[in-house]
């Protein structure tokens, strides 16, 4: 009896060591509900919040991996007057943030992609990095909004980018 139950226990210890361990991921390539919205206006996570930044960590090129704080934020757009919601992501060692623009649903927010022109390009995300200065911006012009680095969308000079480094990266997550 004590034999079977030696053999029992090795066989289960020995199966746990060997076991393949998984990670937990989110897919963000359809529609993948975020938050919800309350009644107050607070926005809470649906999604373990760990995960979808380790996911987004994952999914990222090295070259633009280490964000180690994840939030949900909302804003008024002073010239459209619209409350608009974006996940962001930011790092703790370097001025860099990333952002993605989330559809608002009976105040449910979503990661997925616009069919509005005007919004069309907000489908991608955007990397924010380098000076003080240089953070994501919602602009807009020509009926359609952008993410912008910079406080103006104009190209600058050599000079200025040095004096005043600020790297943009647009991307999007395929399968």
């Amino acid at each position: 009896m004590k034999l079977r139950l030696l053999i029992f226990i090795v066989i289960i210890f020995t199966a746990n060591c060997f076991s393949q361990k998984t990670t937990k991921s989110y897919k963000l390539v359809n529609r993948t509900l975020i938050a919800k919205i309350n009644e107050n206006d607070r926005i809470n996570f649906i999604l373990d919040k760990n995960i979808l930044l380790n996911t987004i960590n994952r999914e990222l090129d090295e070259a633009f991996k280490s964000f180690d704080e994840i939030s949900l934020k909302s804003e008024t757009h002073k010239e459209e007057n619209f409350k608009y919601y974006y996940l962001e992501l930011k790092s703790k060692t370097s001025n860099k943030t990333f952002v993605k623009w989330l559809i608002n649903r009976n105040n449910e927010l979503y990661y997925e992609n616009s069919d509005d022109e005007k919004y069309s390009s907000l489908n991608f995300f955007v990397i924010c990095e380098g000076n003080e200065n240089c953070f994501p911006r919602l602009f807009f012009n020509e009926n359609k909004y952008f993410w912008i680095c910079r406080e103006n969308p104009i190209c600058v000079t050599e000079e200025e980018s040095i004096k005043n480094p600020c790297k943009q990266t647009t991307g999007f997550f395929n399968e």
